[in-house]
């Protein structure tokens, strides 16, 4: 069974100008980082999510139900950067909930592919799961993050 811990990240602190604007404000609340226990979701830079699956074993609809959550809490939809630490599987029920809604909350995806079979299942995800995005593979993180980059900023979150 996984637990979710969400945890906040260091808030930016805006210097008291004359006039503070709109993202200033947007900037300065903290974004949380949501960890399933299999899978980790961090913003970065307010450009894009970088989702990191690091636990060996099934994707649960729990962890699933978690990460459609967090999805959710955007306006529209988001940039992701998608590392893959270990081996992993989705559970049938996950894969349906992929299938269904995965092209919804997702704008681009780059996959950082360190190997034959990762790039067999990014091959794999833009053909199923994800073929109405735009999806691209990248042998590094840093390639993936600034090809990803040019679909953000984050949209804004909705309130809560």
């Amino acid at each position: 069974m996984s637990v979710a811990a969400e945890v906040l990240m260091p808030v930016w602190v805006v210097p008291y100008p004359s006039r503070i604007t709109f993202d200033q404000i947007r900037r300065a609340i903290p974004m949380n980082v949501l960890d399933t226990g299999r899978v980790r979701i961090e913003p970065q830079a307010y450009q894009h999510l970088l989702v990191t699956v690091y636990s060996e074993g099934e994707i649960s609809v729990s962890d699933a139900c978690l990460v459609r959550e967090y999805f959710s809490r955007f306006r529209s939809k988001v940039p992701v950067m998608v590392v893959r630490d270990c081996r992993y599987s989705f559970s049938p029920e996950v894969f349906i909930m992929l299938m269904k809604e995965a092209a919804s909350f997702t704008s681009a995806a780059a996959y950082v592919d360190r190997s034959s079979t990762d790039n067999v299942m990014t091959n794999y995800a833009k053909s199923t799961y994800l073929r109405d995005v735009v999806v691209r593979s990248f042998a590094t993180q840093e390639e993936a993050a600034s090809w990803v980059s040019q679909f953000g900023p984050l949209p804004d979150r909705k309130q809560t």
